[in-house]
């Protein structure tokens, strides 16, 4: 998974993680049912937990005019189901849990190039935020330069870092696209705001002086932002790309204007579920002022 996925490699480099127990054999209606079942229930017995839990008082502890009213509320983004998301094998290279593993890899290593041909058949790339956007990116026709395998013959193995500039608390995602190659791959956010593009050794196999394109997308709150940045592939390149607020029309124009044929991003709203936030005494105790409602947007 680590060698197809983005997202799941992401993780491991984010939390190197060295053990982790398999997953039960599900299929997607296993899952589905398991979901469904969970969001009945929850729907109609929302409190039945807590109740179990800490039964109602009875007596003098029936009075509850001593508790204060809640500070404010929260809000939080719950992320709605995906239904259309395509898995493909494309043989990857079992991974060691060394946590050094993704550096210790060299070129003797590597799956070859055609593994990774059956993408271009089309995949859905499910990019999530902390804002209440998540995002979806179809291809068609596009491969993917994955982790661990093989560039085409011709490529080089160059040096690829970016950094967002802009608003800093934005949760973004990172692509570089070469429209002229139809070749694609995943940025990693190694650091807030800072991508590398580690396939192998810590490059990229890409063609030099092909024209390349990096795009940005993520959510901050309600709101959707963006940068883009084209420019030739060289060896060794550090490219700053400044992050701007933008719109889902905007967005899907920035991906016509610059020739990226075959792709398409969509934004997923999600839904909002909000609770109330009890106050702390301790919090507030040198602060005279307490704030009648505070969300966390």
């Amino acid at each position: 998974m680590i060698a197809t996925d983005p997202y799941a490699r992401k993780l491991y480099q984010q939390y190197q993680p060295t053990v982790m127990t398999s997953f039960p054999q599900l299929t997607k209606q296993d899952i589905d049912a398991i979901y469904d079942f969970v969001e009945n229930e929850m729907k109609q017995n929302p409190d039945s937990m807590i109740q179990k839990l800490f039964p109602p008082a009875t007596g003098a502890l029936d009075d509850t005019s001593h508790i204060k009213e809640p500070c404010g509320v929260d809000t939080f983004y719950i992320p709605k189901r995906y239904n259309n998301i395509e898995i493909i094998d494309t043989t990857p290279v079992p991974i060691n849990n060394s946590n050094n593993e993704i550096n210790q890899r060299d070129a003797t290593q590597l799956g070859e190039a055609v593994s990774s041909e059956g993408l271009r058949n089309g995949f859905t790339d499910p990019n999530f935020t902390e804002g209440v956007y998540d995002f979806e990116v179809q291809t068609l026709g596009w491969y993917n330069i994955d982790q661990y395998i093989k560039g085409y013959e011709g490529t080089n193995y160059v040096t690829l870092n970016a950094e967002l500039t802009g608003d800093p608390s934005a949760s973004m995602n990172l692509y570089l696209f070469c429209p002229k190659r139809k070749m694609l791959s995943v940025g990693v956010d190694y650091r807030k705001n800072k991508f590398i593009f580690d396939k192998v050794e810590g490059k990229i196999p890409l063609y030099l002086g092909d024209d390349a394109v990096l795009l940005a997308f993520g959510s901050n709150h309600d709101k959707m932002f963006y940068g883009i940045v084209s420019f030739k592939v060289k060896q060794e390149q550090n490219i700053s790309i400044s992050i701007k607020e933008t719109t889902e029309e905007q967005l899907k124009q920035m991906i016509l204007d610059n020739n990226i044929e075959g792709i398409k991003i969509d934004p997923y709203k999600k839904e909002f579920e909000i609770k109330k936030r009890q106050c702390d005494d301790e919090h507030f105790a040198a602060d005279s002022t307490k704030p009648e409602k505070v969300a966390s947007k």
